[in-house]
């Protein structure tokens, strides 16, 4: 067997190894030894691969959050973009949380910045396609939203999952069509349109349009109101 693939699999298992131990305790409760002693290698062979336990860790994150952003492909809404991460994270909640409350939350964190904005890159650009926008707009709508969904994630997280996040980010972006009608939203993405734009002028001028009118609407009937 080839030195890289036997190589792969030994990474495999002491993966694996440690992924089982990270459902059952906390990282600061797992040892080289342990790890060991459930792949069946000796302390060497982890320590071949990886210098310390943060350094797997690290490996495993960085595996995590490429194979959510490669599997994933509905890139229709915000929502569906918030929704892969949250399953994966879901499907191994006591790891994620093991490893989120642990002196690895920066890794962590940094990697699902990472997810965040590749998946909100994606959306971004299935919503105005081949069109004219400004790229410096574009760009700041990414950080926006890369923002808001990293920190809606984070929020969820600090709250050990006891929440429906995906049920919640639907109401919010639900509620912004709803102020976008009103006048209130603070944020863009909350017009709507069934062909594409040629610029995202488009929708600053729609949002802004809605809002004065909702306004102009507002004074003059409560003007008549006050007669």
């Amino acid at each position: 067997m080839p030195y890289k693939a036997k190589s792969d699999l030994t990474k495999a298992a002491i993966k694996k190894s440690f992924l089982k131990l990270l459902n059952e305790k906390p990282i600061s409760q797992i040892s080289v030894r342990d790890i060991a002693e459930g792949c069946g290698f000796n302390r060497n062979t982890i320590y071949y691969h990886y210098d310390d336990i943060p350094c797997l860790v690290e490996e495993i994150v960085i595996e995590a959050a490429d194979h959510i952003i490669a599997q994933y492909s509905d890139f229709s809404s915000l929502e569906a973009c918030l929704e892969k991460a949250v399953e994966y994270a879901l499907a191994h909640k006591r790891s994620v949380l093991n490893i989120y409350n642990s002196s690895n939350r920066s890794v962590y964190e940094l990697y699902l910045m990472k997810v965040c904005g590749a998946v909100v890159e994606k959306y971004i650009s299935t919503v105005f396609g081949n069109t004219n926008a400004d790229p410096e707009s574009l760009e700041t709508l990414i950080r926006f939203y890369k923002c808001e969904s990293f920190g809606q994630i984070i929020d969820w997280l600090n709250c050990a999952m006891n929440y429906n996040l995906c049920e919640q980010f639907n109401k919010l972006c639900k509620l912004r069509e709803g102020f976008a009608a009103h006048g209130a939203s603070v944020a863009l993405g909350c017009a709507s349109f069934t062909t594409p734009l040629e610029s995202i002028d488009t929708v600053i001028s729609k949002v802004d349009h809605l809002m004065y009118e909702d306004k102009g609407a507002h004074y003059y009937g409560r003007r008549s109101t006050d007669r």
